[in-house]
């Protein structure tokens, strides 16, 4: 069983093409290009037939429409650029290079404007989430990854990861990764929020589980962003991205006293050849230090909060209790003085 909002629409026919063309990729490369094939072909009502049919020249045309049209609706720059980016690579794989003239094609924008995520923001998007919400954001808070690695999961590892860990009786997952974009070896965590609500996610969707841990489209995620964001009634400073989760691990980390080295080991930036030496000791500083910061800096839901929580859902329950009872209670009373003037 799946819950919450997967990706968007399947790809109206994947054809052959475009098995092949996504065999050339990595992992998380391959599921990026995907989505934003799926992406263009929702958007236009094309299929992938139709770019095998026509000529480099029209496609050239569809491009530069596809681009006006997507401005029209205030769609972001970088995300049109990324989706004709991987149109123009799927082109290619077909013999049908697609080229455009400087400035034909808008840059890529810097994102300045968007809203930086505190820890009350993320606590307020975590606590209106469902069991599969509740396992994305705490995920993402604790990882740090890119989208499109963070797509690209594997059910199947984070079961086992989460099993051994258990079976171990260990409150945190340490392991390493190679970021399929640079091939920078990073460490991994996942922390006690995580592990329990992957645990419940896992449980809940084990009748029918996908191969990817969450079967999201990168738009669904910013999708459910929003929508959890309107729900807890934040206040907005700018549109909702999710590499700000990352941003916002990294000054968590800083904040929390990690060094420079040890902060760009957990989040994934290459370390300078020079300082390659101090890796030897970084993974174990880390995970000797990270829990003993984590109730601080690192949780989004502490106990505290869970526990306040609890208090007051008990409260709340036994408030509804109470106006029952006393609704029964009224009632009765009611029964009684009718059966008193019966027998007058």
């Amino acid at each position: 069983m799946r819950t919450g909002r997967p990706r968007t629409k399947p790809i109206l026919e994947k054809t052959e093409s475009v098995k092949e063309w996504l065999k050339d990729f990595n992992n998380s490369t391959a599921v990026k290009y995907e989505d934003r094939l799926n992406k263009f072909f929702c958007d236009t009502g094309k299929q992938p037939k139709d770019l095998e049919t026509l000529s480099a020249k029209d496609i050239h045309k569809l491009l530069v429409e596809y681009q006006v049209q997507q401005h029209q609706k205030n769609a972001k720059q970088n995300s049109i650029l990324s989706t004709i980016t991987a149109i123009r690579s799927f082109c290619a794989s077909l013999d049908k290079p697609i080229k455009f003239r400087k400035n034909q094609l808008d840059r890529a924008e810097i994102d300045t404007e968007s809203h930086v995520f505190t820890n009350g923001d993320l606590r307020g998007l975590f606590e209106v989430g469902n069991t599969t919400e509740k396992a994305i954001i705490a995920t993402a808070t604790s990882l740090g990854w890119e989208i499109s690695s963070f797509l690209a999961l594997k059910r199947e590892k984070i079961e086992n990861l989460i099993r051994h860990a258990k079976a171990n009786g260990e409150p945190y997952v340490f392991f390493e990764d190679k970021r399929e974009k640079t091939s920078v070896l990073r460490l991994c965590i996942l922390n006690p929020l995580a592990i329990e609500w992957l645990s419940k996610y896992l449980e809940l969707t084990k009748i029918s589980p996908s191969e990817r841990l969450f079967d999201y489209t990168s738009d669904g995620i910013e999708k459910m962003l929003s929508r959890l964001a309107d729900q807890s009634r934040m206040q907005r400073t700018g549109p909702l991205r999710f590499h700000r989760i990352r941003a916002w691990l990294m000054s968590r980390l800083s904040r929390a006293g990690f060094n420079e080295f040890q902060c760009k080991y957990v989040i994934g930036h290459s370390i300078p050849l020079q300082e390659r030496s101090y890796l030897l000791t970084l993974k174990s500083d880390i995970e000797e230090k990270y829990p003993r910061v984590y109730e601080d800096y690192l949780n989004i839901y502490p106990q505290e909060t869970a526990k306040a929580r609890e208090k007051d859902e008990i409260i709340k329950d036994l408030q509804t209790r109470l106006l029952k009872t006393e609704e029964k209670l009224g009632n009765i009373e009611k029964t009684v003085q009718e059966m008193k003037k019966t027998l007058e």
